[in-house]
């Protein structure tokens, strides 16, 4: 609509980030079932067909959905900071990728 009223692509990437829901016990979350990246692929195409229009840059922020349940991340250390009681590494991923008791174990 953006793009029609002022006449040229002004608009040229959605951000649809908000995520989707993690559950590390098992598929249920609530009453309601976690989607698969799948089933909210189908429901975005069957709810909202134009961000699949090529005409968009379309973004997401699943955050911690894409590892919840995986064995291990692997990262570079971008740098290290703290004390020599303390050290930090601060890594390249970021708060949306890791559970906060990882940060402090």
């Amino acid at each position: 609509e953006v793009n029609s009223q002022t006449g040229r692509r002004q608009v040229l990437t959605l951000d649809i980030g908000g995520g989707l829901p993690v559950n590390y016990w098992g598929d249920d979350f609530g009453a309601e079932k976690v989607p698969t990246f799948t089933e909210y692929a189908k429901h975005l195409r069957e709810h909202v067909p134009e961000l699949f229009s090529g005409e968009f840059k379309v973004l997401t922020e699943f955050g911690q959905s894409m590892n919840a349940k995986c064995g291990f991340l692997a990262s570079r250390i971008e740098w290290m900071k703290g004390t020599p009681e303390r050290p930090i590494a601060i890594i390249h991923f970021g708060a949306d990728c890791c559970p906060r008791q990882a940060y402090t174990p």
